[in-house]
């Protein structure tokens, strides 16, 4: 992997830390995971590979012990179902997906329980989350699962069927196939606060909260394009723009380098008009401050997702897609999924 494909961040939006609890939470993310059955086989390689404990205590540096294994257990349990969609090998067992996802929407939305590895530990991750929030967090959580997997089921059909999406309806969609967006709920969750619904739902707080999303896809998007293009199938902004713009790969790289320039840009932006917003809003006190410090945490998912991607061996060695070690993994993904 080429590291110039990602851009340097600015620094006003780098120096975001770790959490300390890192390494201690990690043995007690796969002791839950273990408990639930989420990791067979292969998948356990994966995830030693992807270190999603690393992502997670890139995300929320200054979230508590008890806190900082719930939003970890969200970005575990997140990834295994999202890697089942994203990586080819979904394709040949659509119906599979579709169905666990449906399992826990049914669930999230209308409480009805299935009993399957990825439900049950779905109930504990929501029951431990879920307690205190308001009507208005749990509504934004659970819609943005929706989303992300209606948008991945969309982008299935698009390789089904070879599609090749616009490049603005491809970027629309992986704002919310991405999964950051439930991250970025579970701020709040780390930080202790819960915002009214008309602060979080501000202009400035929405954009900061989708462009958090729209550098994670790109992000992914640049360290992903060699075995993207290896497998000649999984759609890329990189790919959608040589299609749409008819220019060579090189050149596709650059304007999604520029993108995610673009994506600080307009982040810092939102972030000098949030406190005007606030004012209009007659947002005081404990709120106003809440709605500042939600909005300075999103500088640490723009940092922790290039620093994530530059570093783990999931994206900076794809030698397991050589030695089978990647169909291996799905296919346990795909046989947990499906076990009743």
């Amino acid at each position: 992997m080429d590291e110039t494909r990602v851009p340097a961040l600015p620094a006003p939006l780098s120096d975001t830390g770790v959490n300390p609890r890192m390494e201690e939470a990690r043995q007690r993310m796969y002791a839950w995971a273990d408990s639930y059955g989420l990791i067979p086989g292969a998948v356990r390689v994966h995830m030693d590979r992807s270190r999603m404990e690393y992502l997670s205590a890139l995300y929320y540096p200054t979230a508590d012990a008890e806190t900082f294994d719930v939003v970890t257990g969200w970005i575990l349990w997140g990834t295994l179902v999202d890697d089942v969609m994203d990586d080819g090998q979904a394709d040949q067992a659509p119906t599979v997906c579709r169905t666990a996802m449906a399992q826990a929407l049914a669930y999230l939305e209308h409480g009805h329980f299935t009993d399957t590895p990825v439900i049950r530990a779905l109930d504990d991750l929501w029951r431990r989350t879920a307690e205190g929030r308001s009507e208005g967090w749990k509504r934004s959580f659970i819609s943005h699962w929706r989303q992300g997997w209606q948008s991945g089921c969309a982008s299935q059909m698009d390789r089904l069927s070879g599609r090749t999406p616009s490049v603005a309806e491809y970027r629309e969609r992986r704002r919310h196939d991405i999964k950051m967006l439930p991250m970025a709920d579970l701020l709040e969750v780390a930080l202790h606060i819960d915002l009214h619904e008309d602060i979080r739902h501000l202009p400035a707080l929405e954009a900061q909260h989708n462009l958090a999303s729209d550098y994670a896809g790109l992000v992914n998007d640049l360290v992903s394009v060699d075995k993207d293009l290896a497998l000649d199938g999984p759609q890329n902004v990189v790919t959608v723009l040589r299609a749409q713009e008819k220019c060579t790969i090189p050149e596709a790289i650059e304007r999604a380098r520029e993108m995610t320039r673009e994506c600080v840009r307009w982040y810092l932006r939102a972030e000098s008009e949030l406190p005007v917003q606030l004012d209009a809003a007659g947002a005081s006190g404990s709120q106003r401050v809440d709605a500042l410090r939600y909005a300075h945490s999103h500088r640490a998912t723009f940092n922790g997702n290039r620093q994530w991607h530059l570093e783990v061996p999931r994206y900076t060695h794809h030698y397991d897609t050589e030695q089978g070690g990647e169909a291996a993994h799905l296919t346990d993904l795909l046989a947990m999924l499906g076990e009743a």
